[in-house]
């Protein structure tokens, strides 16, 4: 045992050693361009985020020599900034890269400390995506600083060596101008011995461009850069960096090549995927049972999982390497799922789609690095196109209605293909909600009866939650929600769902008892009322905060919900028809109240759908006032006094319609009608004296 641990030891030690070797010290190289910068910062105090400004941004890149150079001189203006300055931590990927400090420098009223020391370094495997099963195998070399104080410039310069060899000396890149901090000088400088096409977002800045033995040489440089407005209101797709894209792609099709090239896996078919393949054949005789077959093996047996060191990060595993371990990333699962289905002689082919860039991907210049998943495309034998992607589990319905998320764009990865693929997404992802209310007396409780139907993806979501769910965990998760809007909330059963696969619907019943729905009427303490309100239409609506806005404003797309509302009421009550729409260009509402006289029913109809998957600035105002209305009129509610309830309180169990009506017929007769003859009388008797005095 003793060896045994004077083994695990040594190997602990090598491979401390081996990791803290991969960091490296060096004067800085002499092809960079030093850059000044200057500590007199132009912005209030009080604007300062974080306790700290960036005084100087420095990046370079030298593109034949696969350098990567970055200098950053920070100055903290408050205590609060000592805590994120003092920290350096830089990443990089083992496989192919290292990475050289050439100075860690403390600058403290005009004295430079060094701070570089190699000793003092930790490397670290964070792993920050493994919340989502993705492993990319980078590494952080981390420096805690000490001593570090208020008013201290701290000055360091590292450069990464080596670029990802999956992409065969081509080049591209995606650099922010600015960043959460202001930033009081930018350089960002390539060098690049061919020409390199560029487009910038939000920014208008020109590269100053000199050539130099051989080499191309362009320089972004700015001062006085403010820190990213960001709105957390926006779509995810909105870029609001300031993003320089540089690429020598020349096109579309340049990146389909080296997509054609990444996905060419020559394994022959390995005989355990055969066997399955062919199992599939033999149980499923039409085309479309055999692609459902396929996608619901590849979703839900192949668990997602993501090893993506090195050109792991781009090229997939071999499908038989995948379908023996049982885990792949999207691009893993994708080339499994189209190997398959081409094993059928079903067309198939891998399709890269962006779920940030999204529908800016036809702005964007051409590379590789614009996308960050991988889904399958279909075309049957009647020629329809369908979409698929892997990595959703427990979806279901048939075969050409699969819920497919809305990216927007796609690249087919297709010989046949020469550009971005724009994707049609036609999901109404509806909800209906049926609520049904029986009131006891006034003043009481009720019962409520609730069914729901899930459509489409809110089906997949659905039933993705009861499948990861126990049955005290959804009743306890049922009952809090409609806790939010009535107190006392008994569950008398518990949520019973049924799944209806073939159709991709689930339906819900649940049943409660509600011991407190009347509440005192707001601004009218005579009067007591029960509130009807479409809750899962209130869920999603974007309300905003602002009357005037100059960015988008995301929506909830695709989603339409129809929610009915049916009241058993205690008494007749005197309630009038109404309906109303909204119609707008960004959302659609309509509504329909009606009462059942002899039957006491009140049946309340709500309908809303999203258009659009935003807001524009320029439809913004009048979203604001459509929204607005109808947060306004959402809720339905019907009253009656307090002193109605009071009067038959001791005796009565309800107060029914003729007694009602008779209360009201007196109280009409004592502040209206016998006011109005008394006044008559009164006027009556002046005549009849003025004409007495007359005569």
């Amino acid at each position: 045992m003793a060896s045994f641990k004077f083994l695990a030891c040594l190997i602990f030690t090598f491979i401390s050693f081996t990791v803290i070797a991969q960091i490296k010290t060096s004067d800085t190289p002499n092809w960079v361009l030093k850059q000044n910068y200057t500590t007199t910062i132009d912005i209030a105090s009080d604007e300062i985020d974080y306790g700290y400004v960036v005084l100087l941004s420095d990046e370079q890149i030298h593109v034949p020599k696969q350098k990567h150079y970055n200098r950053v001189v920070k100055k903290i203006t408050d205590n609060l900034g000592i805590q994120d300055v003092a920290e350096i931590a830089e990443i990089y990927d083992p496989t192919y890269q290292t990475i050289t400090f050439h100075n860690i420098d403390v600058i403290r009223n005009g004295d430079v400390i060094n701070k570089l020391d190699i000793n003092n370094f930790q490397v670290i495997r964070r792993e920050s995506s493994s919340e989502s099963y993705i492993y990319d195998g980078r590494l952080t070399a981390m420096i805690n600083l000490s001593d570090i104080r208020k008013d201290d410039i701290l000055d360091y310069s590292y450069t990464i060596s080596g670029f990802n060899p999956i992409h065969n000396g081509n080049f591209s890149g995606i650099f922010s101008l600015n960043d959460y901090v202001y930033i009081n000088t930018s350089s960002l400088r390539l060098l690049s011995n061919t020409n390199l096409e560029y487009k910038l977002f939000n920014s208008d800045l020109k590269p100053r461009y000199t050539t130099s033995n051989g080499l191309k040489d362009y320089l972004w440089f700015s001062e006085k850069v403010n820190s990213v407005n960001f709105d957390n209101e926006a779509p995810i797709w909105l870029i609001e960096h300031q993003y320089l894209i540089v690429s020598n792609y020349q096109n579309w099709k340049n990146v389909i090549d080296w997509g054609i090239d990444i996905y060419n896996i020559n394994d022959k078919i390995s005989t355990e995927l055969k066997a399955k393949i062919d199992a599939i054949l033999s149980n499923k005789a039409m085309e479309h049972e055999q692609i459902i077959a396929t996608l619901e093996f590849v979703q839900n047996e192949i668990r997602y999982l993501g090893l993506e060191d090195g050109i792991g990060s781009y090229k997939p595993f071999s499908p038989n390497k995948v379908f023996n371990q049982r885990f792949g990333d999207c691009k893993d699962k994708t080339l499994l799922m189209v190997t398959m289905l081409r094993a059928m002689n079903i067309e198939a082919y891998p399709m890269l789609v962006s779920t940030t860039f999204g529908k800016n991907l036809p702005k964007i210049l051409p590379s590789p690095k614009v996308f960050d998943h991988v889904v399958v495309k279909v075309i049957d034998k009647s020629g329809r196109e369908i979409y698929y992607d892997p990595t959703i589990t427990n979806q279901k319905g048939r075969y050409d209605n699969i819920y497919f998320p809305n990216y927007e764009y796609g690249l087919v990865i297709s010989e046949e293909t020469n550009d971005l693929e724009k994707i049609q997404s036609f999901s109404n992802n509806l909800i209906e909600v049926y609520d049904e209310f029986y009131l006891e007396a006034v003043g009481k409780g009720a019962t409520l009866k609730v069914k729901t139907i899930y459509n489409e993806y809110e089906a997949d979501k659905m039933r993705n939650y009861y499948k990861n769910s126990s049955t005290s965990s959804i009743k306890k998760d049922f009952k809090a929600y409609y806790s939010n809007y009535y107190e006392n909330v008994e569950v008398i059963e518990a949520p019973i769902i049924k799944d209806d696969s073939l159709n991709n619907e689930i339906t819900i019943y649940e049943h409660y008892k509600l011991e407190d729905i009347w509440e005192e009427v707001l601004a009218d303490d005579d009067n007591i009322g029960v509130t009807f309100t479409p809750t899962t239409i209130s869920d999603i609506l974007v309300l905003p905060t602002e009357q005037s806005k100059t960015k988008e404003l995301a929506l909830y797309y695709p989603i339409a919900k129809r929610h009915t509302i049916n009241v058993k009421l205690p008494e007749a009550w005197n309630i009038s028809p109404i309906d109303y729409n909204i119609y707008s260009k960004d959302f659609y509402y309509e509504f329909e109240g009606n009462y059942n006289p002899s039957s006491r029913e009140l049946n309340l109809m709500s309908y809303y759908k999203n258009q659009n998957d935003y807001v524009s600035p320029e439809n913004y105002a009048q979203y604001y006032r459509d929204i607005k209305t109808l947060e306004s009129k959402l809720s339905y509610y019907i009253y009656i006094p307090k002193s109605y309830v009071a009067s038959y309180a001791n005796g009565k169990k309800n107060i029914n319609s003729s007694e009602l009506a008779t209360s009201f017929i007196k109280n009409l007769f004592l502040f209206l009608i016998l006011p109005i003859i008394v006044i008559l009388l009164i006027v009556l008797i002046i005549i009849v004296v003025k004409r007495n005095s007359k005569t």
